[in-house]
């Protein structure tokens, strides 16, 4: 039983059934899977983080064609193809008592923007090979990540996620070999 980790009865983010296993486990059968990438349309947004509750990023302005309805902040699309980064931003929050710190942070040397486009790839990541899951009760709200290219056109990316919505171990562990030079940071009060 201690192969099962932390693993909570509930689902997260609609996952199906089946077991969650520790990492290094070997008493339940597994198989290796590529974690899931997003699928959706590229996400278009301004390279500058926004201040608001969780790791976001400024949308673009709308248009006339547009109904008026930015993209929702907190999803992330696919890289479109043919899009060349010159350099990525980063958005990070955290929170104290009363007040939460957006950071900003970017990269831009071709060793980091390798480290940052390799965090993007889906990894190979152990599934329980049977029918039953139990995804944990958590959330994890990682950095925003934007890729800009030579023009300017930021696109918001996703990190790899694995079977219960969780972002892939490897992904994250890639991302922060990359060098992050702070750009700004702003305090704002908590909304009430």
């Amino acid at each position: 039983m201690a192969a099962l980790g932390a693993a909570a009865i509930a689902a997260v983010g609609g996952a199906g059934l089946g077991w969650r296993l520790a990492p290094g486990s070997t008493d339940i059968p597994t198989r290796l899977v590529l974690a899931t990438v997003p699928t959706g349309p590229p996400v278009y947004v301004l390279p500058a983080c926004a201040i608001a509750p969780q790791p976001a990023f400024r949308p673009l302005p709308p248009t006339p064609a547009d109904s008026g309805t930015p993209p929702a902040q907190q999803t992330a699309g696919r890289v479109p193809p043919g899009f060349a980064p010159v350099r990525a931003v980063r958005c990070t929050d955290s929170w104290d008592t009363g007040a939460f710190t957006v950071t900003s942070s970017q990269t831009s040397t071709a060793a980091d923007l390798q480290a940052v486009l390799a965090a993007l790839k889906p990894p190979l990541i152990p599934e329980p090979a049977g029918p039953v899951l139990a995804c944990p009760a958590i959330g994890v709200v990682p950095p925003a990540i934007a890729l800009v290219d030579a023009q300017g056109t930021a696109v918001r990316v996703d990190l790899p996620r694995d079977l219960c919505g969780l972002y892939a171990d490897a992904s994250l562990r890639t991302l922060d070999t990359a060098h992050w030079t702070v750009t700004a940071t702003t305090k704002a009060p908590l909304p009430s």
